[in-house]
């Protein structure tokens, strides 16, 4: 989880690239990587399936990472 949290906290700090995910990306987004909840806590926390939030969670970072190619902050 500490890998996780420390690859992708950083990428939060880009509000515009959080602004434009999709509600419910967003939330999955913010609970895992700003409030440090795990994907079970997520699930119950949104009413949704774990594969759901699982989802939500890989599309919410693609975004923001390609959010950030885009804008020269993410380099591979």
């Amino acid at each position: 989880m500490t890998g996780t949290r420390n690859t992708y906290t950083p990428l939060l700090t880009t509000t515009p690239a959080i602004k434009n995910l999709p509600p419910q990306e967003r939330m999955a987004v913010i609970l895992r990587h700003i409030k440090g909840m795990k994907y079970e806590e997520i699930a119950k926390n949104m009413e949704l399936p774990l594969g759901t939030v699982k989802t939500l969670l890989h599309r919410g970072r693609k975004t923001i990472k390609e959010s950030m190619k885009k804008d020269g902050i993410w380099e591979e």
